[in-house]
Order: structure tokens, then sequence, then C-alpha cells
């Protein structure tokens, strides 16, 4: 997707990191304290990585999950989101990024398995989480792309809502 121009090289990045801590996370590495030594003043791929998941990792997955008070985000460790309301409550992108770039699922798939009819859902998460990422980690400054995106998935879930009240009360 960097290739074509899809997302910036910077959310490109952010994939990659996201890949690594995943990888990590999944092969245990991030339980063994012993790994984390350095050889010679220089750290070691673990420690690279469990700060990376300390750093960035987590608190852009308690974000996306819906834990915005315990996401200490960017520099300034400020919340992204402009309407508090809103604030990170889309766990979907984060699901969907951790399929897309950990699972290897194209978008099609994801959309396909979650019953989203308008094609390029998938796509607006996926960028919305690398930008999240992105955002945090310093790389890019993307804070009205984001609000903006939290304003749309508001007003969509607010939709899906409110017609799931209709078919109940019928």
């Amino acid at each position: 997707m960097v290739a074509n121009e899809s997302l910036t090289r910077e959310r490109g990045r952010a994939a990659i990191e996201i890949r690594e801590v995943i990888e990590a996370l999944m092969a245990g590495m991030l339980a063994r304290a012993a790994d984390f030594r350095t050889s010679g003043g220089r750290p070691q791929i673990p420690e690279r990585i469990a700060m990376m998941h300390a750093q960035q990792y987590r608190p852009w997955a308690e974000y996306l999950a819906g834990r915005p008070e315990r996401a200490a985000l960017s520099r300034e460790s400020q919340l992204i989101a402009a309407a508090p309301g809103q604030a990170g409550r889309c766990p979907p992108a984060l699901e969907l990024a951790i399929d897309v770039v950990f699972d290897g699922r194209s978008l099609i798939d994801c959309e396909r398995a979650r019953g989203w009819r308008k094609h390029g859902t998938a796509a607006k998460l996926l960028t919305y989480a690398l930008a999240v990422y992105a955002d945090q980690a310093g790389w890019e400054r993307n804070r009205a792309e984001m609000a903006g995106f939290e304003a749309w998935w508001g007003r969509r879930a607010a939709r899906a809502s409110r017609r799931g009240d209709q078919a109940r009360s019928r």
C-alpha cells in the first residue's frame, strides 16, 4: 500500500512495527525478562521490541480499544480526538489492523467477514489505525484527519444503533 501511495511511508513504518511487536508477543519474548540484556552497551532486539511495545504499541491499542484514559498518546500526552465522547472508541480499527498487518488478510476479506456492504470501510479503518500509531510515535501529525474519521465513525455507529432500535421495536 505504501508502493501505490495508499499509505504514507510513516504509516508503512507503523505497520512494520506493529507486526514486529505482535510477533514478539506471540513468541512470548516479552514475557522473559532474561531476554532484555544489552551487549557492550548496545540494546539487543528484544529490548528494542519491548520499548516499542511499552511506548507505542500498548498506548495505540489502548486508545483504539476504547480506553483513551489509559493511553498516553503523543509526546505531550494529549488525547487525539476532538470530542471526548468519541475518543478512541473504534475497536474494529484495532481488530482490522491486526488482521491485515499480522495475519496478512486482504481488506476485501475483512469486509466480507464483517458483513460490510460498502467497499472501502476496511481501508478507512486501516488508514485510521496506522495514522493513530504514526501520530503517537511523532512521525506525523494527523489530528484533523483522525478527528474527521472519528466523527464519521460516530455517525455511522449512531445510524447502525438507530436501525437496530427500529428493528427491535417492530
